[in-house]
Order: C-alpha cells, then sequence, then structure tokens
C-alpha cells in the first residue's frame, strides 16, 4: 500500500470527456485499491440528510424532490469543486471526521488525491468531497432552518428553496462556503422563481411531480428518429444504439409511460 501511495500520481491517465472536463482516472494497482477504500470505509460513512451526491440509495430525483412546488430556488456551484479541494483539505477529511491517524491519514491522502488536489473521475472522490464540503452545508442547514428553507448539496451544486430568498441571505450562505475554504462560481448563482424555468439536477421542480424538461425529452425522441433514419440504410453503429439507449432511461423514473413507448420503438428500430 505505501509503495502504491510514493508512486499514485503516476498512476492516472487524462482525458476530456464528451463534456469538456478533464478526467484523472486512475490505473490499476491504484484503481482498485481505490474501490476497496470507497467500498470497504467511504461508502459506510454517514452524512447530514441534505447531501444527495455519491450517496448509496440517493440520487439526482431525490435531491430534485425536496425542492417540489416552491415559490423560489436558489441554485448555487462550487467553482471546480474537485480540483479545488486540495490534499491539506483531504488529509484533515482523513484525520479529523474519519479519525485515522496521521499517518494513516498520510497514506490514504495519497492514495486519493492526485497533484495535489481531489481527482475528478475516482469511486472515492465524491465522498471524500461531501466530507470537505460537510460542515459548511451543515452552517447552510443552521441558517436554512432559522429562514423557514429546505436545502439539498448535491456534489458541487447545492440548492436552497421556499417562499423568500433575498441577497443578504445569498451572501450569508456564500459565507458558509468561502469560510471552509470552498469556492463558489458566483457567474452560475441562480434564483428560479414559480413564473419561471425551475430545473434541479437536471429536473424540473415547478409540478407536484419531477419531470425531464421538455427539451431533453424532445432531444431523446429525435435521437429516436435520426436512429430510425440510419436504420433504414442499413447502417446502425453499436454505439449510436447504445447512446440512445441510454438517453432513454432517463425517462424510467419520472415518465414510465413515455419510457415504455420509447423503449419498445426502440427495440422495433434495432431488432
Amino acid at each position: 500500500m505505501q509503495s502504491v501511495a510514493a508512486k499514485a500520481d503516476s498512476l492516472y491517465k487524462e482525458f476530456l470527456n464528451k463534456k469538456g472536463r478533464l478526467i484523472e482516472e486512475p490505473v490499476e494497482p491504484l484503481k482498485s485499491i481505490q474501490k476497496k477504500i470507497y467500498n470497504n470505509i467511504l461508502k459506510h460513512v454517514e452524512l447530514p440528510p441534505e447531501f444527495h451526491g455519491g450517496i448509496p440509495k440517493k440520487s439526482s430525483l431525490t435531491n430534485a424532490s425536496f425542492h417540489l412546488n416552491k415559490k423560489v430556488i436558489l441554485k448555487m456551484d462550487l467553482k471546480q469543486c474537485f480540483r479545488s479541494i486540495s490534499n491539506a483539505q483531504v488529509f484533515r477529511a482523513w484525520r479529523e471526521f474519519l479519525g485515522c491517524s496521521p499517518t494513516v491519514s498520510r497514506i490514504a491522502t495519497r492514495l486519493t488525491t492526485y497533484k495535489g488536489h481531489l481527482p475528478q473521475g475516482t469511486s472515492a472522490s465524491p465522498m471524500l468531497a461531501n466530507i470537505v464540503i460537510a460542515p459548511a452545508v451543515m452552517k447552510i442547514t443552521e441558517l436554512c432552518k432559522q429562514k423557514g428553507l429546505k436545502n439539498t448539496q448535491f456534489i458541487d451544486d447545492a440548492n436552497v428553496s421556499g417562499n423568500l430568498i433575498n441577497d443578504s441571505l445569498i451572501t450569508e450562505m456564500c459565507k458558509c462556503f468561502t469560510i471552509f475554504g470552498l469556492r463558489l462560481n458566483r457567474s452560475k448563482i441562480k434564483i428560479m422563481r414559480w413564473g419561471g424555468e425551475q430545473i434541479v439536477t437536471g429536473l424540473s421542480t415547478k409540478k407536484l411531480n419531477l419531470r425531464l424538461p421538455k427539451s431533453v425529452r424532445n432531444s431523446i425522441r429525435l435521437s429516436l428518429f435520426n436512429l430510425s433514419k440510419v436504420n433504414l440504410n442499413g447502417r446502425l453503429i453499436k454505439r449510436d444504439c447504445q447512446r440512445v439507449r441510454g438517453k432513454i432511461e432517463q425517462l424510467k423514473n419520472t415518465h414510465p409511460q413515455l419510457y415504455e413507448e420509447m423503449l419498445n420503438q426502440y427495440k422495433q428500430i434495432v431488432s
């Protein structure tokens, strides 16, 4: 373990994903070690109920459900969430939150950080990010309870909802992050009121039930239609089929009837 920790920075491969984000993916043997760290330790960490990202049995749906049918929703985004979390912050997570000895904390930090920061693309990073963010979120929760508001955290997305959210309250919430060494992307701070679109972790929360935004549903329909046109020419590509199937799966929990309809259409196209 110590020998792997000593050379951990050399056990990553970097690449850009489809959204242009830099992914820092571990390779063996570090990848397997990080999975063990997650499954044996991090997976069992209990965090405040406001956390939904990277938590077993929680998802973007459970996160968004807390903000259904609200007059106003505030969205805040942590700037470069993983890269902005330093190895010193991760060390404190192991040492203070998880209660490891200094020696174990140093080794664990080397095994779970890359070039001095928390890497994006590992099994351990989401939960470690949650642990680092937790003190700030707990401060925001205290503030929200005083104001009759609800807050949730989905990795780098912070959402607050209720009847009234003003500039002074936003300033106080921003301070909750900055005092713990976390940076907000201030250009992405957004207030979503009842009269306009309200999207939380990719889901519309305006009605009594969560829904995918109409633009997303239309995009899935278009992808399915384009796939059918390609099939007419006899040039179906496995990668394209998998991509469309993945899009259809987005409908499963929020639009079950539409999901079944599109899934049947998809099966007819690829059969």
